[in-house]
């Protein structure tokens, strides 16, 4: 009994790469060399067009995969096409996410998981999620009524003016668990005028008078000059029903 329930607990933690050393200052060190460089899209995956808004709705992570106590991941679909890689960070060792379909569980008659679009974390009881980031540079969290309302961009470019908003994106992520419900969160920035080394270090606590903390430290490099650039931008949502 004990050695095959030992056993099927492994088997659910997703498959982790081969622990690298990671620190807020090589990542910063990481962006700024990433500006000396021409810059390159990340690739999107083109059959995640065909996985609209309800049918992306119908692919869950599944529970018994979370990671770092609390952290689930998103999938592509049509408005979030693009892979972002994700590391999970113990002791100043960082373990890349591997991606396998099997992380999420999807309805019958419904298109499989593609790749990982980004991440939430949720709540001590598992029923709902109190910080997200997912798609572009975009993250939000859920206010003491455990409800959604700004979502926040790590940066904003050309916004509002002639021509062309751009949209860097976060494009990979490194979580670090540092207590229970709180985790820091360390991003890579890139975009056509700009690059980023970011650090979330954010805290939820339960309750009526609780909430989300976030502190963001970022150190930004530009590619080229920017019109007009934004610093900690925020997007009004709102829902009705």
């Amino acid at each position: 009994g004990t050695p095959r329930k030992r056993g099927a607990a492994a088997s659910s933690a997703p498959a982790l790469g081969k622990p690298e050393s990671f620190s807020w200052e090589a990542l910063q060190q990481r962006a700024a060399a990433l500006a000396r460089a021409p810059y390159r899209a990340p690739a999107k995956v083109a059959a995640a067009e065909a996985i609209d808004y309800d049918a992306v709705g119908s692919i869950s992570y599944k529970p018994e995969r979370t990671l770092a106590g609390g952290i689930r991941l998103f999938p592509l679909g049509r408005y979030a096409p693009t892979p972002v890689a994700i590391h999970v960070v113990e002791r100043g060792q960082a373990r890349a996410v591997d991606f396998a379909a099997d992380l999420f569980k999807t309805e019958s008659g419904h298109h499989a998981a593609l790749g990982i679009a980004g991440f939430r974390a949720v709540s001590s009881d598992g029923k709902s999620d109190w910080m997200a980031f997912i798609g572009a540079s975009y993250f939000r969290t859920a206010g003491s009524q455990d409800q959604y309302g700004l979502s926040a961009r790590g940066i904003a470019i050309d916004t509002g003016i002639d021509g062309k908003e751009e949209f860097p994106a976060f494009t990979a992520f490194w979580i670090e668990a540092t207590g229970a419900q709180s985790y820091t969160v360390y991003a890579l920035l890139d975009g056509p005028s700009v690059t980023g080394a970011y650090r979330f270090v954010c805290r939820y606590t339960d309750g009526t008078d609780g909430g989300v903390v976030q502190d963001v430290s970022s150190t930004i490099t530009l590619r080229k000059d920017v019109a007009r650039l934004g610093i900690a931008p925020a997007t009004s949502m709102f829902w009705y029903g």
